[in-house]
């Protein structure tokens, strides 16, 4: 399920995983400044990249990776680039057409979200990983998986499995404030991540029809989860 991207990956010396975290990491700048923020307050962090099947020149975050390596040796552990459009394709694909009649728009972006979420759950499980983050902020909440009522049914299900989900960079209110402080870090202010097809292609829903649409596609996801589990061993975390 995994591919290692093994520039610069080192073994994790820690005897204590208690600050180590999975970020999911795409790039762009939210996501490099919450590395930043998570490097600086001690963490040592997985770097996980998905590959969801429609994203253009999703290469261009090796750059990104390769400069906050180069910054946060000793924090960064590794980074892994990960397929998740099997299970994208399962959550948002499949029942698309139903989906948009029951919700009354494009979701699709938020089933992508939880892909990611259920394949780095797995990630955290296997290899004793406590804490998930990502580099969600308060200027991007009108975005469906970036709305506070979507973070906190998304923290739930992470907390089925002991896995605690933290939103680093959340607190800040405007692109400007994020580039001011990739820049104090010394890091490039571009957005360093591919682009998505399915980006800009919905509306913007009410909340309630997110958390609704999260809560139908949980059963789901637990369900990958455990038959992942099923397969390697009888003995489900």
């Amino acid at each position: 399920m995994v591919k290692t991207k093994p520039i610069g990956s080192k073994k994790n010396t820690s005897n204590s995983k208690a600050k180590t975290v999975a970020l999911l990491f795409s790039g762009g700048r939210d996501s490099s400044l919450a590395c930043g923020v998570l490097a600086k307050k001690g963490y040592q962090i997985y770097l996980l990249t998905f590959n969801n099947g429609a994203t253009i020149r999703q290469d261009l975050a090796d750059n990104r990776y390769e400069e906050l390596f180069k910054k946060f040796p000793d924090a960064i552990i590794k980074r892994e680039i990960i397929p998740s459009y099997g299970l994208f394709k399962d959550l948002g694909l499949k029942n698309l057409e139903k989906d948009i009649k029951k919700y009354e728009t494009n979701l699709i972006c938020m089933s992508c979200k939880l892909s990611m979420h259920v394949i780095s759950l797995i990630y955290c499980l296997e290899n004793d990983i406590p804490t998930i983050a990502d580099g969600y902020t308060d200027y991007q909440k009108k975005w469906i998986e970036q709305m506070p009522e979507a973070i906190e049914a998304v923290k739930r299900f992470h907390e089925e499995y002991d896995i605690k989900y933290i939103n680093p960079v959340y607190s800040e209110t405007s692109k400007e404030q994020v580039k001011d402080k990739l820049m104090k870090f010394g890091l490039s202010t571009k957005s360093l991540e591919g682009t998505c097809l399915f980006g800009g292609t919905f509306s913007i829903p009410e909340p309630h029809r997110v958390v609704s649409y999260i809560e139908d596609k949980l059963p789901q996801c637990r369900r990958y989860i455990k038959s992942h589990f099923d397969e390697k061993t009888d003995n489900f975390p």
